[in-house]
């Protein structure tokens, strides 16, 4: 994970993901009002409307979404035994993996392993 340091107004440094600063960038960017409509927010973002259906899931699964290229609608499913708060934190963190770039995972993949090879090229006796 990449992290980087900000400065709060205290002076005191916190680390920071990516995918926190571009959350909070979005959400600055939108200026939502709260609470946050799930619905408004997320076809904001993705820019497709979407249904969100109640339904019967593995006790361990609060939420799941499909979504094709070829479908109107973001539809969303939530464990209906689920609280809400469980099935609204459970929603967004699934929009946010499904929307996560995927480049971005795949430069760090490759840097990730790169790396290792590099290190492990450095620690191997040579041939011969």
């Amino acid at each position: 994970m990449v992290l980087f340091i900000r400065q709060i107004s205290q002076g005191a440094d916190i680390l920071e993901s990516i995918a926190t600063i571009k959350a909070r960038l979005l959400v600055k960017n939108l200026n939502p009002a709260y609470p946050l409509n799930i619905k408004w927010f997320v076809a904001e973002v993705l820019d497709k409307p979407v249904e969100i259906h109640q339904t019967e899931l593995d006790p361990r699964c609060s939420a799941l979404v499909i979504d094709k290229p070829h479908y109107d609608f973001i539809h969303i499913g939530v464990n209906k035994y689920h609280p809400r708060t469980r099935q609204r934190f459970a929603t967004l963190h699934e929009i946010g993996q499904s929307t996560v770039n995927i480049k971005e995972i795949l430069v760090l993949l490759k840097r990730r392993k790169t790396r290792s090879y590099e290190k492990r090229q450095m620690t191997s006796p040579p041939n011969h």
